[in-house]
């Protein structure tokens, strides 16, 4: 399993519930999805930034792509 994957099993199952910002340094704007998890008697929220690379160096972007059902699992 690589980092990318091990890192992100956690919110697997959970739901997008709001957008995040964070002002950076030199007018930069961080932007993140805030997702919860909810088990039983314990729920979690994370928020997923999106970074230009794995230490955080600046702002960065998403990629979305629509598949059909049955596709990307």
């Amino acid at each position: 399993m690589s980092y990318h994957e091990d890192m992100l099993r956690p919110i697997v199952g959970a739901k997008i519930v709001g957008l995040a910002e964070c002002p950076g340094e030199m007018n930069e704007q961080y932007v993140g999805l805030v997702v919860r998890k909810t088990l039983p008697g314990n729920d979690k929220t994370f928020v997923i930034w999106a970074e230009r690379d794995p230490e955080g160096n600046g702002p960065g972007a998403f990629g979305l792509q629509e598949v059909d059902e049955g596709e990307g699992e």
